[in-house]
């Protein structure tokens, strides 16, 4: 089997990859853990079933990143003619602004788009059908359309990955409305059809993509502990000195703590209301992560770099300063993401009797 190419990170770009990894933009976020996952040594197929997509979809994502680094996975792969071009995502977007009374019309996201209101019409009425085509199942979906006529195909790269495109920024926009309620109101007292009101949809839409309140709840929650575990597990395999990994690890982990601290939150007001099932699975991811910071800490201890006392009180004690931060952390405060980051990890390195290796951090 062909095995793909190796894929090193510098220390400037995984930091971006991981704040990539979170972003509300669908694409870039899969496109910065394509990357990240790649860093591990983990193989395409590998990578698609971690994700959940196909596998030429990593390998396209992979070389564009190995060719032009950061500035290659900025920006969507060219497909078709140029003046055919339409920009998917931006469409579904226009045509779900937060309140009815807001939403463009045809003609005004033709405008938006830079396309006639006809090609407008004929997108939207094409995803509608993709849509209810993927809800009906198989046995119910439309005939196939003859050869050579579908132009939103050519333009959008198939049915099946516009279907996959659409649904996947629905599901992010459900969860990002959901996690503000869940933040402001709490749980309990958020109902779907609040949801759906916030999203100027209907209830039904958003059963469609989440079958309970509750499942939702589960993804909100769970999103910021994978991403934790995975800057946890990137640190492990990385090169390098436990410092420089234990230093890595702990701007990841405060970054992603800092970039979803309302889903942070959530997580630790709301644990009581999540499925038992759920709520196991994500002790047990944050257990892996408490497990590979310690044995990190141990490293250190072993090469003399660390002065630690005992590293599995010390673990959860770092672990705490980042994930705690959600409940004083202020976008609008004194500090801005980059300098509280940089202050934890300082604070952090000073536990472990070692100075920082940031700009204007050492002691």
């Amino acid at each position: 089997m062909r095995r793909a190419a190796d894929l090193t990170l510098s220390a400037a770009d995984r930091s971006e990859l991981m704040q990539r990894s979170c972003s509300a933009d669908a694409r870039l976020a899969r496109r910065a853990r394509i990357v990240l996952l790649a860093a591990r040594g983990l193989q395409n197929k590998a990578i698609a079933e971690e994700l959940g997509i196909g596998r030429v979809q990593v390998a396209r994502w992979r070389e564009r990143y190995l060719q032009e680094g950061l500035d290659g996975i900025s920006r969507d792969l060219p497909r078709g003619a140029p003046a055919a071009r339409v920009d998917v995502a931006r469409l579904v977007q226009l045509s779900h602004q937060p309140a009815p009374d807001q939403r463009l019309n045809t003609r005004s996201m033709a405008a938006a788009l830079g396309i006639s209101p006809a090609s407008v019409s004929r997108h939207l009425r094409a995803i509608e059908r993709t849509a209810e085509g993927h809800a009906a199942g198989p046995a119910h979906r439309p005939k196939p359309a003859p050869a050579g006529s579908s132009r939103l195909a050519r333009v959008s790269g198939g049915g099946k990955a516009l279907r996959d495109r659409v649904i996947t920024l629905k599901r992010d926009r459900i969860l990002q409305e959901a996690a503000r309620l869940f933040f402001e109101r709490g749980y309990l007292q958020t109902s779907v059809e609040a949801i759906a009101e916030r999203l100027g949809a209907t209830k039904p839409f958003v059963y469609y993509h989440f079958q309970s309140k509750a499942e939702i709840l589960v993804e909100i929650c769970e999103q910021s502990n994978r991403d934790v575990l995975l800057a946890a597990e990137s640190a492990m395999s990385a090169p390098g000195s436990p410092r420089d990994r234990f230093e890595q690890f702990l701007s990841d982990f405060t970054n992603v703590a800092l970039l979803q601290h309302q889903h942070v939150a959530i997580y630790f007001r709301e644990e009581i209301s999540l499925p038992a099932q759920a709520a196991e699975r994500i002790r047990q991811m944050r257990k892996s992560i408490n497990m590979r910071l310690t044995a990190l800490l141990n490293e250190g201890v072993a090469s003399g770099e660390f002065q630690i006392e005992d590293t599995r009180i010390c673990a959860l004690v770092i672990a705490g300063m980042s994930s705690y931060a959600f409940a004083w952390y202020r976008e609008d405060g004194r500090l801005d993401q980059q300098e509280v980051t940089q202050r934890i990890v300082k604070m952090a390195l000073n536990l472990v009797g070692v100075q920082s290796k940031l700009p204007g951090l050492a002691r």
